[in-house]
């Protein structure tokens, strides 16, 4: 049965194998990934179809909102899911999987990979990528769709002035004390 290896401390699929059938395909994960010292080993999953697509989604996560796109994990293309696919492919249990990573992570800014299976059980394939792309669609082929990145930007910019409104800045106390605050 093939099976997926992924380092723990990987990077843009760096000794990522996701047809995995052997104790060398292990060998090799590790030889491609030397700074990572964990692996995870998941069970290959099929993608259930849906409509035009398959059930594979990379989902953000960005200050609490959900924004869900359909994923080739072979081209790495997004593509928006709509509201309407929402509803017809019965997908709100994909923002409640998010919610519940972020919950435990406590992340405020990542992505996810989840698969809809074949045979309806959804699978979270890529708990969290920190540092998700931002390439923009304008620019990239497989980038993020423009529309998501304008929002994403949008959201990041909404939280950093009320951050600033409230003067809870991150790095306020250190630039009270310092000569850029001085007359």
């Amino acid at each position: 049965m093939p099976f997926v290896v992924k380092p723990a401390w990987g990077d843009s699929g760096v000794g990522v194998e996701v047809n995995a059938y052997s104790e060398e395909c292990l060998s090799w994960s590790a030889e491609q990934a030397p700074n990572s010292d964990q692996f995870l080993i998941q069970k290959r999953v099929q993608p259930a179809p849906l409509g035009n697509h398959v059930g594979w989604f990379r989902l953000f996560h960005i200050l609490g909102e959900v924004i869900p796109c359909w994923w080739n994990p072979a081209t790495h293309e997004y593509q928006m899911v709509t509201p309407g696919e929402m509803r017809r492919y019965h997908l709100a249990p994909l923002r409640r999987i998010m919610r519940g990573i972020a919950r435990v992570s406590k992340m405020k800014k990542f992505t996810s990979e989840i698969c809809l299976h074949t045979y309806g059980n959804s699978y979270v394939v890529d708990y969290v990528n920190a540092d998700p792309g931002m390439n923009p669609r304008s620019f990239y082929a497989n980038g993020v769709p423009d529309e998501i990145v304008r929002h994403v930007v949008w959201l990041l910019f909404y939280e950093a002035m009320h951050i600033v409104k409230r003067g809870h800045g991150y790095f306020d106390e250190e630039l009270a004390g310092s000569e850029a605050y001085q007359d």
